[in-house]
């Protein structure tokens, strides 16, 4: 997703605004996040990738994940799958999972008018944080936001014209500034989940750790304020992320047992952290 510095007033303007000017001017592409997740989901059955099918199943089955995901209520969940190797994907191939299957809801018709709408960003498909244009915070608070204003759809022009007079796409508290606001005019028909997947593949260099523990920050902040449509946020990751942690109270994390002991076609956990 290439960054576009903000050119002033006067290139897209009037109340004849729709998304398509936005999303075309930052250069939206709308099939990355999709791919990414698919990417993840065909990893786990490559020749010689090592993936933890125990520790797969485990995460997916956990009754408090599962609740974080029926209950029809805003709920935030911090996962740490607790692998053995910190840059392993068995957690990733969970979350995309997840994304994969909310986008098939998303897809469906839903009663009373719901709109279910489908955020994520998979920090393990960016990890080079010089080549690769999307491994930074910055673009992943402008991959959130453009993805909402896509996904939702139903922003009207006033709001529309908003991000493009403030939107400076190199500022992630600029960026975060603006999806909340964006949060905050949702009515209550629509449920937002989002899912930020892999933080510790974004821990280095420190710049970058120090960029994703700020959007976190901001991401938790904007839950804890509320708001009338039901958020769903989940930060999921392999193993620890001590930075981020401390943000989320015991309630909202889940932490799966380091050694899992498998009996039959079921694993449980021997808790272990």
């Amino acid at each position: 997703m290439a960054q576009l510095q903000a050119s002033g007033k006067g290139q897209i303007q009037g109340p004849q605004i729709v998304p398509e000017q936005i999303l075309s001017r930052y250069k939206y592409v709308p099939h990355l996040t999709p791919t990414d997740s698919q990417n993840l989901v065909r990893m786990q059955s490559r020749p010689g990738l090592d993936v933890d099918k125990g520790r797969i199943a485990t995460i997916q089955q956990h009754p408090r994940f599962q609740a974080f995901l029926t209950l029809n209520e805003s709920s935030m969940l911090f996962l740490n799958a607790n692998s053995t190797r910190a840059n392993s994907l068995d957690m990733s191939v969970v979350s995309a999972r997840t994304y994969e299957n909310i986008l098939g809801i998303a897809a469906e018709p839903t009663p009373q008018h719901t709109k279910v709408v489908p955020l994520a960003f998979f920090c393990s498909q960016h990890r080079d944080y010089w080549t690769d244009e999307d491994g930074k915070p910055s673009e992943l608070a402008m991959s959130l936001l453009l993805q909402l204003i896509d996904r939702y759809g139903d922003f009207d022009p006033t709001t529309l014209a908003m991000v493009v007079e403030e939107l400076v796409p190199t500022d992630t508290l600029n960026i975060l500034s603006i999806f909340g606001k964006l949060l905050s005019q949702l009515p209550a028909t629509v449920i937002i989940i989002l899912i930020i997947d892999g933080l510790r593949f974004f821990w280095h260099p420190a710049e970058r750790r120090s960029g994703l523990v700020q959007v976190i920050e901001e991401l938790v902040e904007m839950y804890r304020s509320g708001s009338e449509a039901t958020l769903k946020f989940l930060f999921a990751n392999p193993a620890q992320a001590e930075m981020v942690e401390q943000l989320f109270t015991e309630d909202e994390t889940l932490v799966i047992p380091k050694h899992l002991a498998a009996v039959g076609p079921a694993y449980f956990g021997v808790v272990e952290r």
